[in-house]
């Protein structure tokens, strides 16, 4: 079943409260930053099988956080691998 969740479905001042809520649903429970979250627009396009879902990603810049009282609401396991496909992304765990 493929899901699309966009900043494009409501106001733009919504659009970065509800791509937290969108990132949170679709994958873990996150912590979502922007410096212009006025101007910030992003597309979720999640496909979801039993025990696994594949997903594309594309939005303005933003910064990311799996904090451990994010990891401590988690109900599952879970293992995420990230392909970027264009721009830069970097992922930084436990200082690393």
């Amino acid at each position: 079943m493929s899901i699309l969740l966009s900043t494009e479905s409501v106001r733009q001042t919504e659009g970065f409260a509800y791509w937290r809520e969108a990132v949170c649903d679709a994958y873990v429970h996150l912590d979502c930053q922007c410096d212009r979250p006025d101007d910030f627009h992003g597309e979720i396009l999640l496909n979801r099988l039993p025990r696994l879902s594949a997903s594309f990603v594309s939005g303005s810049q933003q910064s990311v956080r799996r904090r451990r009282r994010d990891i401590a609401r988690a109900g599952e396991e879970s293992f995420l691998i990230s392909l970027q496909m264009q721009k830069e992304g970097g992922v930084m765990q436990d200082g690393r």
